[in-house]
């Protein structure tokens, strides 16, 4: 198991080969440069407030979840979401992810396949 830990993985989710978290990290930092002129601080306020509004999202968030809500709403806006059923998901993801990481793990999964 120790072994097993220790390398990379990669998830197969059919024939397609699925982008890696690089990607997604540097698919937002241009988001951001572009978008913002590199201010992280002011496009984290504005995808939330975007995120809040386009989901229906109007949940009190404690900490972790209000963690996990920032990085959500930043992925959320720079992909530009609009499907109803993707908002759901990634609304679960933020009350799931703090306390149950495998519940967490297949919404991602459910994500990107449907992405």
């Amino acid at each position: 198991m120790i072994r097993f830990t220790e390398s990379n993985i990669a998830l197969k989710l059919g024939n397609k080969i699925p982008e890696g978290i690089h990607a997604q990290r540097e698919k937002i930092t241009n988001y951001i440069a572009r978008n913002y002129k590199g201010n992280r601080t002011e496009a984290l306020l504005d995808s939330m407030a975007w995120f809040k509004d386009k989901s229906n999202f109007n949940r009190l968030c404690n900490k972790y979840e209000e963690s996990v809500l920032k990085d959500i709403s930043l992925l959320a806006h720079t992909l530009n979401i609009q499907s109803e059923a993707k908002f759901q998901l990634l609304k679960e993801m933020i009350v799931s992810k703090p306390f149950d990481m495998y519940t967490f793990q297949e919404l991602l999964v459910d994500f990107y396949e449907e992405h």
